[in-house]
């Protein structure tokens, strides 16, 4: 069995990426989109890299050894958030 780890928008040269090209096409600031992207999840921001390695790192190690089958989301509560 696997565990998984289910990621929403994380600050990262990835997402910036994608994200720029919405912003220039909004007339924005990449900075100020996911700002505005990460006030409208219940956690208010969007997540770190750092926070997902710890994530990983816990799942990884001997104190997750009876986990199986699970999928951690880590989407700043969108799912939650979702009807």
């Amino acid at each position: 069995m696997v565990n998984t780890v289910c990621p929403g928008l994380t600050n990262t040269g990835r997402a910036r990426t994608q994200q720029g090209a919405r912003a220039e096409r909004e007339g924005r600031d990449v900075e100020e989109l996911l700002e505005a992207l990460g006030q409208e999840l219940p956690a208010g921001r969007i997540a770190e890299p750092e926070e997902v390695a710890n994530v990983v790192t816990f799942l990884a190690s001997e104190a997750c050894s009876y986990m199986f089958g699970t999928a951690l989301y880590m989407d700043g509560g969108k799912r939650r958030a979702t009807p």
